[in-house]
């Protein structure tokens, strides 16, 4: 399995870092997880089990572009609820893409 992490990459003290590809199963994975973070009750799970601190890592540290695209529409999806705009996890989201 490939290396995502930036962290994870500079342990191998190379002075370039080349970007990686997603791996074609997480890749469809997290696509169907794209398409479903717009119901309700998935935005909800994933607010619970800390999306936020996910995509922040992901923006921070991903040596995988595509991985960071896929995150951020995730993200996108699960805030255009009207259940998630009134968390108190919606505020930090805020703050994280400003």
């Amino acid at each position: 399995m490939p290396k995502y992490s930036l962290k994870e990459a500079e342990r191998k003290d190379t002075n370039e870092i080349t970007p990686v590809e997603l791996d074609e199963a997480l890749e469809t994975d997290l696509c169907l997880l794209w398409d479903m973070a717009a119901d309700k009750d998935v935005a909800s799970c994933l607010m619970k089990h800390d999306i936020v601190a996910l995509t922040k890592w992901t923006i921070d540290d991903s040596l995988a572009p595509r991985l960071t695209v896929i995150i951020i529409q995730i993200i996108t999806a699960t805030v255009n609820n009207k259940v998630i705009l009134f968390s108190p996890h919606f505020f930090f989201l805020l703050c994280l893409f400003c």
